[in-house]
């Protein structure tokens, strides 16, 4: 597995060291390829989110992802693509709401 390390041009370093700890659980990975970057671009200029935001959608786009998750609001309003976007807050519910559904059915 290869990773990039920005911890050193990160001021957010603990939030670093959690993805990185994340990563490492990682099964899959998406790279970057000419769609992705084509779907990027498209992100950035349809919906107005920028730079490595809409190159995290993109990869999730690419690897037809069931949900992608962002504390970040303005993401989530600004989005209009194939993939769901919820906050932490509203997936864990969603979850915890199927789950009740599936228990008491």
């Amino acid at each position: 597995m290869k990773t990039i390390n920005c911890s050193y041009n990160n001021p957010y370093n603990e939030k670093w060291v959690f993805v990185e700890s994340v990563l490492r659980k990682a099964i899959f990975f998406q790279g970057l390829n000419e769609s992705v970057l084509a779907k990027a671009e498209e992100i950035e200029v349809d919906m107005g989110i920028k730079g490595v935001d809409s190159l995290h959608l993109a990869c999730a786009e690419e690897f037809g992802v069931d949900f992608f998750i962002t504390s970040n609001e303005k993401i989530i309003k600004r989005y209009q693509g194939s993939i769901i976007l919820k906050s932490p807050t509203s997936f864990v519910n969603s979850v915890v709401d199927s789950l009740e559904v599936d228990k008491y059915g």
